[in-house]
């Protein structure tokens, strides 16, 4: 299980390891209904929300999409309880580039303007 002592956030680079992280291939789920979960991404950016009580997130959903709106940014919101996805995306919010890297994760959106995410990560902040 590696080597004693070793910092587990280092990357091996002989063996792909999946995880949620900036800069991170988004990981690969198939779903029960056969798809992939990478056919439910949009072709824009996506907002992947994987908290159970995720109806907690509405008005920092529509936050975001109204920054998006507002920034010209096509965004797609994926919400899910499922418990497969949550495992590999343990964050609450998952930002997805449309070439299915990982962008930006967290727990919580942060409104501030001087963190804008979305302006953040299309590189007009």
């Amino acid at each position: 299980a590696g080597t004693p002592g070793a910092d587990p956030s280092q990357r091996d680079f002989l063996n792909y390891v999946p995880r949620a992280l900036p800069g991170n291939r988004a990981p690969h789920v198939w779903l029960h209904d056969g798809t992939s979960l990478f056919d439910h991404f949009g072709s824009g950016f996506t907002l992947l929300v994987t908290l159970k009580t995720h109806t907690l997130f509405v008005e920092t959903i529509r936050a975001i999409q109204a920054d998006a709106l507002r920034l010209n940014i096509p965004l797609t919101v994926l919400e899910t309880d499922n418990p497969s996805i949550a495992v590999l995306y343990p964050q609450c919010l998952t930002l997805v580039r449309p070439d299915q890297h990982i962008a930006w994760v967290g727990d919580i959106w942060p409104l501030a303007a001087q963190e804008d995410v979305l302006a953040m990560v299309t590189g007009r902040l």
